[in-house]
């Protein structure tokens, strides 16, 4: 396993990983200034073929969606974990709608994603504009990921509130937040 974090909290999270995981094999590493260069220096610590990616945005993912995301990668450069849109979403440009997208195509992506180490660091060399997920770097070759479901409760902690909705998740779920 192979964390990644801001430069001046290794030693934080080093201490945390060994506290909270004192069994697993583990790296801690330096991450970059967006999210693409603290991926790729996560990628570069590893050897397997296919690598699972997660942000820690995401706190409240489960083992079974981990290994969910993991079965729909067999066969395909990836995969990546996503729920349907509930809401009707609409294109907005200069603060007028321009669009409506037929939700029915619509899916929230989330991690974790899983992607052929490989084909991400290839794709990663192509450019060096950031994305904000893993299939869209891999989109840059042409690859297409497949899609496991995600999980409503695998909220992205993002704003003061997403902590009261992942601490009533995890009562919810009979553990202590």
């Amino acid at each position: 396993m192979v964390i990644v974090t801001a430069p001046e909290r290794i030693a934080e999270v080093t201490a945390m990983a060994e506290r909270w995981c004192p069994k697993a094999c583990f790296r801690v590493v330096p991450g970059g200034e967006r999210r693409r260069d603290s991926v790729e220096g996560g990628l570069r610590q590893c050897t397997s073929r296919y690598v699972a990616i997660h942000d820690g945005a995401r706190p409240l993912a489960t083992a079974d969606l981990v290994q969910r995301v993991l079965a729909a990668a067999e066969g395909h450069p990836g995969a990546i974990a996503a729920i349907p849109v509930t809401d009707t979403i609409k294109v907005v440009r200069n603060s007028v709608i321009a669009g409506h997208p037929d939700r029915a195509s619509l899916w929230a992506a989330q991690t974790p994603q899983v992607v052929l180490r490989t084909a991400w660091l290839d794709a990663a060399r192509m450019s060096d504009n950031d994305e904000t997920d893993d299939a869209a770097m891999l989109s840059r070759l042409g690859l297409e990921c497949a899609v496991a479901e995600g999980s409503p409760e695998n909220i992205k902690v993002t704003r003061p509130h997403d902590l009261e909705v992942a601490a009533a998740i995890l009562r919810a779920r009979g553990v202590a937040s």
